[in-house]
């Protein structure tokens, strides 16, 4: 199944090779029905994401941004540190939505 799918990999574009796998899942099903087994066929498909449909929030919410900021170990040198990147994220991020 990999050099499959590395092969078809090569020529097709992300779409196309989920309608590949798609096809190929449901064919495993119909001779899963005729009592084959075919498992282990069907788990070796790899799942082809479908990063258009894929986004991120636009914004967090006040809760979820407080939670994010509370993540943090600032009792530890990394997680200070770690703390200052995201609280400059933050800053420049409400800068910018002003």
């Amino acid at each position: 199944m990999d050099a499959f799918f590395a092969d078809l990999s090569s020529h097709l574009r992300p779409a196309s090779l989920r309608v590949v796998g798609n096809s190929l899942r449901s064919y495993f099903r119909y001779r899963a029905l005729l009592g084959e087994s075919t498992a282990a066929l069907a788990a070796a498909l790899p799942r082809i994401a479908d990063w258009r449909r894929a986004t991120l929030p636009k914004v967090l919410s006040d809760s979820e941004l407080e939670a994010f900021m509370q993540a943090f170990d600032c009792a530890d040198p990394v997680g200070l540190r770690d703390y200052a990147i995201a609280r400059c994220l933050v800053d420049l991020a409400c800068a910018d939505m002003k």
